[in-house]
């Protein structure tokens, strides 16, 4: 009998960790996207000049409104798809996460966020933006969010695991 409730409670252990291991690898899959995403303003500034602003007209996530689901990168028809091309991201596999990328120059205030706690930003000095993501996991409508910037080169993380 002993041997069964330490079984039970080594499974029950067990059980946790992978999903936890699984969340953070769901993470760390949004984070890979938003250093794609950074890779892909920073290379049309050093052609353009400017960072490319793909949300601030329409609000939307790309690929789509987070939901749980997982979706491939490239949709068939969303109102921001050619700027997002611009930025000449591509992946190979699916995500759950949305992302947004706002832009602007010297002197420009930064976007409006969905995040709930963002950053105190710095004055800007130069051009600037601003990467967020968003995942819906469990399809509960409560979101995970991560958020990246020319400001600087962290990753915050908002409600990891949710």
């Amino acid at each position: 009998m002993t041997v069964v409730a330490i079984t039970g409670v080594l499974a029950t252990i067990a059980v946790f960790l992978v999903r936890k291991h699984f969340q953070d690898a769901k993470t760390l899959s949004g984070m890979s996207v938003i250093q794609a995403i950074r890779s892909g303003q920073e290379s049309f500034r050093s052609e353009n000049g400017s960072y490319l602003d793909c949300s601030t007209a329409s609000g939307l996530w790309f690929p789509a409104t987070p939901d749980g689901k997982m979706r491939g990168w490239i949709p068939s028809t969303h109102a921001d798809l050619a700027c997002w091309r611009q930025l000449g991201v591509s992946l190979s596999t699916t995500t759950q996460f949305g992302f947004k990328t706002f832009a602007g120059n010297t002197g420009t205030v930064a976007a409006t966020l969905d995040i709930a706690s963002p950053p105190t930003w710095p004055a800007a000095t130069d051009a600037w933006y601003i990467i967020e993501g968003g995942a819906d996991r469990d399809s509960d409508t409560k979101f995970s969010y991560l958020l990246a910037a020319s400001f600087n080169g962290e990753v915050y993380v908002e409600n990891d695991g949710e």
